[in-house]
This record gives structure tokens, C-alpha cells and sequence, in this order.
């Protein structure tokens, strides 16, 4: 659903339409004295809609149906195009987070590290094996006090460590898993399901719309008149 909202607000941009006008040159195809001019006046005859499908539809009405084709299919891949390059944006910004954060996770492992060796040298601890896992228990016959203030403290900084070694797994997958969409240029993001066609027919007018409004406007018409001859005479 967002990608869809996004493909919409794009759709219905300036930079979409700016580019379609300019690239057909449409400011002189529709004889308007301002680039602004020839976008309104494309902005008319260009309809989009977001289906139940969740597809997207893009139709555009012009007196020549060849003109109305490349107008349709070309705004099509104009907007592919656009997204392309906000896609690729946005990827690279998460991968750009994602690698300051696992940069961020290995400095700050530097620095338990660092701290788990100075209570190791500080309390005398070198024969205990990380992880600390389990609650350190002090009995009187068990080892001295201040060894088990060190490992507590080992405990605290070992539980950290862990934390950080988790969540660093975490942002490399998805750094793994990212990486490959910020740089493939080539990456297909939007897939046609049907290309623009030349039609036949035109679509506007409709002959039998046309005669069926006019033969009711007629017949309308005539009852007013025989009702205004009516009043006339009455009047007389």
C-alpha cells in the first residue's frame, strides 16, 4: 500500500509532467505560450487511477490515437524511472544507517572488551571462561569476596557484550539483505501488465451518445413550445 500511495504522488507530480511536456515538446503540439500552459493543458487530457487490483492505470486522450499511445507509454516510463531513483535513494540511505550502527556496535565492543580485561587484571580473574550466565553465589567457603565483586561485574559486561554481538547479527542481515537492492541499477520495480494501445475508435465523441442527448434535447424543446402556443392562445 505505500509503494502504491507512492507511485500516486508521483503520478500526479510536476517533475512527471514537466518531463512528458518537454521531452514531446507539447507546448508547441497543443499551441500554448507557456511551458506551465502546455502541462495544464496535458494535465486534462492525462487520467490515472489506483485499481482493486492494486495496480495502477494510465490513459491519455488525444485527437491523434498514435500520439495518445506514446503520450500513455512514455508517462508510464517516466514514472518507472522516478520511483527507479527514489527506491535506490531511500535503499541507500538504510544501508548508509545500517552500516554507521554495526560501526557504532564494533567500537563499543572495543570498549567492553577493554573493560572486561581491566577486571580481569584488577580482581584476578583470568581462569574465569565467558559467558557469565549464571548468578554469582558468594559462600564462605567458596571464593573470596572481592574475586566475586570481579566476576559480577564480568557478568554485567558480559551480558552487554552479548546484547550487542545479537543485535550486530541483526543490522548485517539486513545490511546483507539490502545492500544488493541500493546498487542494481537495473532492478525492475514496476512490471506492465498491459502496454498502451492505439485505438481504433476514438473515444470522444460517442456518435450514438451525441444523437440520443439531441434527440431528447429536441423533444424537450418541442413540448416547451407547444406549451408556450398553448398559453398564447389562452392568453388571447
Amino acid at each position: 500500500e505505500d509503494e502504491l500511495d507512492n507511485v500516486v504522488t508521483i503520478l500526479g507530480s510536476y517533475n512527471l509532467l514537466n518531463s512528458i511536456v518537454r521531452q514531446f515538446d507539447l507546448q508547441n503540439y497543443y499551441q500554448q505560450k507557456s511551458l506551465s500552459g502546455a502541462i495544464n493543458k496535458y494535465k486534462k487530457n492525462y487520467k490515472y487511477k489506483r485499481n482493486s487490483t492494486k495496480s495502477m492505470e494510465v490513459a491519455v486522450s488525444d485527437p491523434d490515437p498514435v500520439m495518445a499511445q506514446k503520450l500513455a507509454a512514455a508517462t508510464a516510463d517516466s514514472a518507472e524511472k522516478i520511483f527507479q531513483n527514489y527506491f535506490l535513494e531511500t535503499q541507500k540511505d538504510f544501508v548508509n544507517t545500517l552500516e554507521l550502527k554495526i560501526q557504532e556496535i564494533d567500537e563499543n565492543l572495543i570498549v567492553v572488551d577493554d573493560s572486561i580485561m581491566a577486571i580481569r587484571k584488577e580482581y584476578n580473574v583470568y581462569d574465569q571462561l565467558l559467558p557469565i550466565r549464571s548468578p554469582i553465589a558468594v559462600t564462605q567457603n567458596a571464593i573470596p569476596t572481592t574475586k566475586a565483586e570481579g566476576m559480577e561485574k564480568m557478568e554485567k559486561f558480559t551480558s552487554q557484550k552479548e546484547k550487542m554481538l545479537k543485535d550486530r547479527g541483526i543490522y548485517t542481515s539486513l545490511l546483507n539483505e539490502n545492500k544488493v537492492n541500493a546498487t542494481s541499477e537495473n532492478i525492475r520495480l514496476f512490471y506492465h501488465v498491459e502496454n498502451a494501445q492505439v485505438e481504433d475508435s476514438p473515444s470522444w465523441p460517442i456518435t450514438w451518445f451525441i444523437l440520443f442527448v439531441c434527440a431528447i434535447a429536441g423533444f424537450i424543446f418541442s413540448c416547451l413550445l407547444v406549451l408556450l402556443q398553448d398559453r398564447i392562445r389562452a392568453a388571447e
